[in-house]
């Protein structure tokens, strides 16, 4: 049987936090744009970027 110790649990949960709390495609997509650009076209990046993803949003 397999035995699990106390390390493979804290490295589980240590890459699960990371996982989660690192940003997607879409945030840094969106950051970038505040950052080069400004507040007002990082606003437009995320308005256009959630209305060209919304076709594809499944139900």
């Amino acid at each position: 049987m397999l035995e699990y110790s106390l390390a493979h649990g804290t490295s589980f949960f240590a890459a699960a936090l990371l996982l989660n709390l690192a940003p997607g495609p879409d945030i840094a997509f969106i950051m970038g744009h505040t950052v080069n650009d400004g507040k007002k076209n990082g606003l437009a990046a995320m308005f256009v970027g959630l209305a060209c993803r919304l076709p594809f949003i499944e139900k």
